[in-house]
């Protein structure tokens, strides 16, 4: 098969549109009688200005099918890069994950803070599973921690944690699930926090919102929980002494024992 080349289809579309402009008005007064060259230029001009109008609107249809082009190929590219960010953020979590299992002091609290950058990533909508595994990491940590013996129990100085330097990754670990949980508000989601048997002295939780959230047992003394909102917590037997509530909602919680 032989192909004609674009060039060549270019040329002979211009000879024929030059032929149809020239020979089409006189053929067309030539169908009314002799021909006239004023009816012919006459012919010819509306001619010329009907194929510039078609052209005009094939042009703008060329347009908006190469905007609707680019406009796919956007979304595309959008989200490509949403995969890519979310695929990065999913192995961020799951290294972070590792890394707050770790053995070593110093790997656990780089994970503790690569947790927090991963919740405060817009991108990566983890928020929710990094409040979960933080809690749950003061948790059993705070199992650990009760477990082993402390200088003076008794002693308390609200403006002093008396834990030990190896318990550095769970006060880090509660400084920053504190902070988040400041940051978001659960209650537009429900999300409720588990936090039973926390050790969690002196915690900023000012304004934090933690409605119907499990502070069962948790160890609360001398924390700022100013405006909190507690409404349908649960404080069974909690610890709350040298603890700030001022102005903060307790409608329906449970304070038993606290």
């Amino acid at each position: 098969m032989v192909w004609i080349s674009r060039y060549t289809l270019f040329a002979l579309g211009t000879v024929g549109i030059v032929l149809a402009i020239w020979l089409v008005p006189y053929w067309q007064v030539q169908w009314y009688g002799p021909p006239d060259p004023d009816r012919v230029n006459s012919f010819r001009a509306t001619l010329i200005q009907t194929m510039a109008g078609i052209v005009v609107l094939y042009g703008v249809y060329l347009t908006s099918r190469r905007i609707a082009a680019l406009e796919k190929q956007a979304e595309v590219a959008t989200e490509n890069l949403r995969l890519i960010e979310v695929g990065q953020s999913t192995e961020r979590f799951s290294r972070a994950i590792d890394h707050i299992g770790s053995e070593q002091l110093q790997v656990r609290i780089g994970g503790i803070y690569a947790l927090r950058s991963i919740a405060t990533d817009q991108a990566a909508r983890y928020e929710s599973e990094v409040l979960d595994v933080l809690a749950s990491f003061v948790r059993l940590r705070s199992i650990e921690v009760r477990a082993l013996p402390r200088v003076d129990q008794d002693r308390w100085n609200a403006t002093q944690r008396e834990y030990r330097v190896e318990d550095t990754d769970l006060t880090s670990a509660v400084d920053v699930l504190c902070g988040l949980i400041r940051r978001r508000q659960f209650a537009i989601d429900g999300h409720a926090l588990d936090l039973g048997g926390c050790e969690m002295k002196t915690a900023n939780l000012v304004g934090a919102n933690l409605t119907n959230a499990n502070l069962d047992r948790a160890n609360l003394r001398g924390a700022h929980m100013e405006g909190a909102t507690l409404v349908g917590a649960n404080l069974f037997n909690a610890e709350l002494s040298g603890a700030n509530l001022r102005n903060s909602a307790l409608d329906e919680t449970e304070l038993t024992g606290a």
